[in-house]
This record gives C-alpha cells, structure tokens and sequence, in this order.
C-alpha cells in the first residue's frame, strides 16, 4: 500500500528520503531534508503529505539520535489522528523507536506493539524485518528473551532471503545474547561465530568491535575472566579512540563489575569513575545509575554509598527496568537483613515481589 496524497512527485521524494535514512545514507538525507523543507510550506498542514513529511522528519531526527529534535517534531504531530493505515503504522513503530533511545523499554514494546496489526500495509520486505528486529531488540532490554528470540527469528528470515548481511548478523549477534542469558551457552556460541563470519564479508570495524564486546560478555558469563577483560579491553579502547562514547561506556561498566566481582577494588574505581564521566558527557542517566550502584559488589563501597545504591533502585522502579530491581534489590535486602534493619529489610523484599509480578504479566 502506498501513502495516498494530492502531490505524488513530493510523496516520492519523501519516500526516497525515507529509504536513504534507513540505509544510513546521512549526506544524502540531509539533502533530501532540506530540499523537502522548502517545498512542504505549499502543502497544508493537515493533508496526508503533510503528515507524512512531519513522520518521516521524526524517523530522521531519530536516526541522528537528536532526542530534543525528535521529541519536538513529536509533539508537533499529537494527537496523531490520520486515518492511513500505513501512516498509522510509522507513528507507533518510530515511537517505539523514540522510547527505545530514551531507554524506556516497556513504552518502546507497547508503542511496536500498537504499530503491529497496520504491517501488514508494507509493501517492503526490510521494512517488516526491521520491525521485528527492533521489537526484539526492546524485548532482550525487558529481559523477554522468549519473545526476543520469536521475532528475532522473524528477522533473520527475511533479511537472509534478501541478502541483507549486515541485517544478518544483527541477528546473529541478538539471538547469541538472548541464549547467553538463557544458558544456552553452546548454542548462543555458533551465533556469535555466524555474526563474525558476516563481519569478515563486509569489514566495519565498529561492528567487529560490538562483536568482540559481546563475545566479553560471553566469557564473563561463564567466569572466563581473562578473556572477558582481553574482549572488553579491546572494545573500549576502540570506541574511545573513536569517540563513540555510547558504546565505551558499555565496556567500561563491565570491566568495572568484573572487577569488583573478582576483588581488585582499586581497578574496579578506576573503571567505575571513568564510566560515571562518559555517561554524564552524554547524558545517559540510565548508565550513570549503574555505575553508581556497582558498590553493591564491594561491602565496604557498599557502606559508603548506600544513598546512591537505594537511589538507583528507585530510578529502576520508575523505569520499569524490572530485572535490575530484582537483582540489586536482592542485594539491598541482605544488606539490611545483615544490618538487622528488618523494616527497610522487608520494604525492599515487597518491591522485588511486585517486580516479579511485572516481569511475569
């Protein structure tokens, strides 16, 4: 189905602008952007060209990752009440987007999900594939592997039936996860090898080095310390080196939490202080929340920073970032246990069983 307007030369150019945003042809799309501004003033407002132009501006500022921008072009276009059911589909799945980037996970699935039953409007392939990837990609952040690994597949399918290499390996890499954190840890190792083998055909260092990242996590989580920090290591000097500070911070906490864990407190500060900066350079409150709460790995951090840990469990409770309340509430609990402060004992224990409750709806 296509977008069924009064100016068809203006609705395809708008399309062409759509399609050089998602192959990441930003040059491109910048100059599409500005011919288009100068041209949509002569539409009114209300026309379905008009909409389109104003979805397809959001979708842009999103993949530039301009969350003011975006966030305003939003709520330029609410309340969305256009009746073209393709149209209805990119307003819910570039909002599950938009949540996606503003890390709020379970707004991002319900957003996806709203947008799901007006796919079937797509003549495009890829653009089916992308929905689903990004649905599971919210999903694996809600810790749902089962649901993430059932659209996942989805993805996979249609981008391997298209040649979509790139979009393969995405995969690859998302499924290796979702097994990682279910134990499935022979399996979740073919995926990782199946995302390298499509990383060597199509040489982009950033992703050889997301990889490697993940292939850290995967040691850590079998207590391969060793090849855990060679892996993060790696990848965190890369992304610095880069400037991509968003994926430096990644590896940065895990070298942090690898070291607490493992004792070497005086290394794990250093790695915790480094990741706190990175994540205030950028803004990025849900990192910085974690950094902070690492103490809980460190009786004696613990102690000290108590305040900060009870406020990064209440940041988790707000975000619905269930998983993490349970996890560092269980944490918290026995620590007031061991302190015999039975009432803040028992108040978190409530908190973690609602945060199950969430988890299981």
């Amino acid at each position: 189905m296509s977008v069924t307007v009064n100016t068809p030369a203006l609705t395809e150019k708008i399309n062409q602008w759509y399609e050089a945003i998602k192959s990441f042809h930003t040059e491109k799309s910048q100059e599409l952007k500005k011919e288009l501004s100068s041209q949509i003033v002569a539409v009114e407002q209300d026309s379905s060209t008009a909409q389109y132009y104003k979805l397809i501006l959001f979708r842009y500022y999103l993949s530039l990752k301009d969350k003011k921008a975006a966030q305003e072009t939003l709520e330029n276009l609410e309340p969305f009440k256009e009746s073209n059911e393709l149209l209805q589909y990119y307003y819910y799945s570039f909002k599950g987007i938009y949540y996606y980037i503003l890390n709020k996970y379970q707004d991002s699935v319900d957003n996806f999900k709203k947008a799901q039953p007006y796919i079937i409007f797509s003549d495009h392939q890829d653009e089916i594939g992308e929905f689903h990837y990004k649905l599971a990609s919210s999903y694996y952040e809600l810790y749902q592997n089962a649901l993430s690994i059932k659209h996942l597949d989805s993805a996979l399918t249609i981008f391997q039936k298209n040649y979509q290499y790139k979009r393969s390996a995405d995969c690859e890499l998302l499924l290796a996860l979702n097994l990682q954190d279910l134990k499935e840890f022979e399996e979740a190792e073919l995926h990782y090898h199946n995302a390298l083998r499509y990383c060597d055909h199509f040489k982009d260092e950033d992703y050889k080095h997301t990889a490697l990242f993940n292939l850290g996590l995967f040691y850590n989580s079998q207590k391969y310390f060793e090849e855990a920090v060679q892996y993060f290591n790696k990848s965190r000097k890369f992304f610095l080196e880069e400037k991509k500070t968003k994926y430096a911070i990644k590896a940065t906490y895990q070298l942090a939490k690898l070291y607490f864990k493992v004792g070497d407190v005086e290394t794990a500060r250093h790695y915790q202080k480094d990741g706190i900066i990175l994540s205030n350079e950028i803004e990025d409150r849900l990192h910085e929340q974690k950094f902070h709460t690492l103490s809980i790995y460190s009786t004696k951090d613990l102690n000290v920073h108590i305040n900060e840990v009870v406020e990064g469990f209440s940041f988790f409770e707000e975000n619905e970032l269930w998983n993490d309340v349970i996890h560092l509430g269980e944490h918290l609990m026995n620590y007031y246990h061991e302190k015999e402060e039975y009432e803040q004992s028992s108040s978190v224990s409530q908190r973690i069983v609602h945060a199950k409750e969430k988890l299981s709806v």
